[in-house]
């Protein structure tokens, strides 16, 4: 309530969000859904883990904006509370996202490293056709340029 008690401020308790990646740093591997959708996220996070800060800077923006939205629509719907601390689909970024800082800029390309550790041998389903296709892990060597093995 304010100082006078004739309007009320907050409802108790507060939910607060769960740290996101960002502020409470990403593990060595993420959960990911087998199979696991190819979708932006997908590529970002393969994209990322395989070039690094050699990511051009449009892509990479593109990446930080498509995360950013996605994370904005799981805190709008109120998913942030039922994902895990290694779960893919935990927020990157906090509440009201993030500007890209050398440190924000590292700790992305360690999630999307952890996000593509993650996929490791997920089948990966197109989203058009709901068919499943390789797993992930030989994607992901086929778009580093190295031949898959089996």
């Amino acid at each position: 309530y304010t100082t006078d008690l004739r309007t009320k401020l907050y409802d108790f308790p507060i939910q607060n969000d769960a740290a996101s990646f960002l502020t409470a740093g990403s593990p060595a591997r993420l959960n990911v859904a087998s199979p696991a959708p190819l979708d932006s996220e997908f590529l970002c996070a393969e994209l990322l883990a395989a070039a690094g800060a050699k990511t051009p800077d449009a892509e990479f923006q593109w990446c930080w904006q498509t995360i950013a939205t996605r994370d904005q629509t799981i805190y709008d719907t109120g998913a942030a509370s039922k994902t895990s601390a290694v779960d893919a689909h935990h927020p990157f970024f906090p509440r009201g996202g993030a500007a890209p800082t050398i440190e924000s800029r590292a700790a992305f390309l360690r999630w999307a490293s952890a996000y593509a550790a993650g996929l490791g041998d997920a089948e990966v389903i197109s989203p058009q056709t709901g068919e499943t296709s390789a797993p992930a892990g030989r994607l992901f060597a086929m778009l580093q340029g190295t031949t898959p093995s089996g």
